[in-house]
């Protein structure tokens, strides 16, 4: 079943492009009213950092850049950060 679910979600991922659908990802970086936290590693290999930091800034998005050498999986193997930092984000 959770094989199933990654093939699914990764051609999800795959197939939506945000920028296609907004012209511009400060466009739909602006749309974002939510409080928003972005968790992402600068190792990561599947998902660009550069972008996600950019987008993340654009949005007025609090960050958490973590070095891991888990790279794209990173977050389960830092869970105890980003637990923390997640927990303290939605306390706010």
């Amino acid at each position: 079943m959770n094989h199933r679910f990654n093939s699914v979600q990764i051609a999800a991922l795959r197939r939506y492009d945000l920028q296609s659908e907004y012209g511009e990802l400060r466009l739909a970086a602006a749309r974002i009213k939510a409080a928003m936290l972005a968790v992402y590693s600068w190792d990561d290999h599947m998902v660009t950092p550069t972008s996600m930091a950019e987008f993340a800034r654009m949005a007025g998005a609090d960050t958490l850049s973590i070095a891991s050498t888990c790279g794209h999986i990173m977050i389960f193997c830092e869970q105890k950060r980003v637990g923390e930092a997640t927990r303290a984000f939605i306390a706010r």
